[in-house]
């Protein structure tokens, strides 16, 4: 008996959310410091390059994003409340946020 491929219809691919797409729970703090297992991390930046996405480089999830743009949260970090252990998220105060509409300001790399 041959089994004939499995065929998928895709709907006409959008502009979307990284976090909205990947699922993310963020939380944002000023500021962390990762004391082991940096060295598995990955980064990644799409278009204005103004967020640097952290994530691990072995399973691909996002660990945690930090603005890199002075016009943009700067220095702030988001945390992916999904990776941390010992934290009942049905418990967290959640506020939602509508991240696929936010336009990013491009990142100058050079400023004057």
């Amino acid at each position: 008996m041959h089994n004939a491929p499995h065929k998928l219809m895709l709907p006409p691919l959008r502009t979307g959310s990284y976090c909205h797409i990947s699922g993310g729970l963020l939380a944002f703090v000023d500021d962390i410091e990762i004391h082991e297992g940096t060295k598995s991390l990955k980064e990644y930046r799409f278009g204005s390059h103004t967020i640097q996405i952290f994530f691990c480089g072995i399973c691909g999830a996002n660990v945690y994003n930090k603005s890199v743009n002075p016009k943009f949260r700067y220095g702030q970090c988001a945390i992916n409340m999904r990776l941390l252990h010992d934290i009942d998220l049905e418990t967290l105060e959640i506020s939602k946020g509508d991240g696929k509409n936010v336009h990013l300001p491009p990142l100058e790399e050079n400023p004057i």
